[in-house]
């Protein structure tokens, strides 16, 4: 049994509220008796809101299934916030049934400073930079030409220039994947798993708080991984992959001062 807060069938409150026009008010948040659910309140509201409809009636009773009310909360979200949806030229283009913007693939983009905790090539790279610049993309790979390895080596990337990404992925092992080498580069903490059948909200706020027990070292959030340190600077994120002289680490260190001065 998973342990979380109760709730009510809010697929059953839509259902009212789109067939019969019955929306029924004083359930969000759910009435509480001294720290525990007030069930009799909770009937007498839905009773009075269904009583003017012929047959229907409230039936106190308990019932033991598997309730899951994930697809009516993604629904719920496209349709309180079509707006948000309209903005995104894929998703305008795909609701139009033509494209109204500019997808070209750019011939070059700026490259700017590219941070690699794991080797790539050019096609790669230059997925990579095309990702941290916002260019729109398709990446084609048959399986073991490395699309997991991009990806990785795009979120470490984007997170070295202050950006979120959502990651998203039909299969699970996908996810799991790019997880994994997340954390074998030692930025495992800064990943916040958000919908699986073990996101409940105990775990998001495990990870949460795992994060924020994180030390702060001298102005720097400083992780150790297997392969790199990892220090972060307000949204900016630096990555160092260990092993490779002392150069590169005193050019990261100058970098690291520079932001910092830049920030002060």
């Amino acid at each position: 049994m998973r342990d979380e807060d109760a709730q009510l069938n809010i697929t059953l409150l839509e259902f009212l509220k789109q067939n019969y026009e019955i929306e029924i008010l004083g359930l969000d948040p759910l009435p509480t008796d001294d720290h525990v659910l007030d069930l009799p309140k909770i009937y007498a509201i839905i009773r009075h809101a269904v009583m003017d409809l012929s047959g229907w009636d409230v039936v106190e009773a308990g019932i033991i299934g598997n309730f899951s009310f994930s697809q009516f909360v993604m629904w719920n979200d496209i349709h309180n916030h079509p707006d948000m949806l309209w903005r995104s030229d894929i998703v305008r283009s795909l609701i139009n049934g033509a494209v109204d913007w500019d997808c070209k693939i750019p011939e070059s983009v700026d490259t700017d400073e590219v941070y690699l905790p794991i080797t790539v090539d050019a096609s790669q790279l230059r997925a990579i930079n095309m990702a941290a610049a916002g260019v729109s993309f398709v990446l084609h790979g048959s399986p073991g030409t490395g699309k997991s390895q991009t990806i990785t080596a795009m979120i470490a990337n984007a997170l070295t220039k202050g950006q979120t990404i959502l990651f998203v992925a039909e299969k699970m092992a996908a996810l799991e994947v790019v997880q994994k080498r997340l954390e074998a580069l030692g930025i495992g903490d800064f990943c916040l798993e958000l919908h699986s059948n073990k996101a409940t909200k105990k775990s998001v706020l495990d990870q949460l708080k795992k994060v924020l027990a994180l030390k702060y070292i001298g102005g720097f959030w400083r992780l150790t991984g297997n392969r790199c340190f990892f220090y972060c600077i307000g949204n900016s994120v630096l990555l160092h992959e260990t092993g490779k002289g002392n150069i590169q680490r005193n050019l990261l260190y100058s970098k690291v001062r520079r932001l910092w001065r830049e920030r002060r």
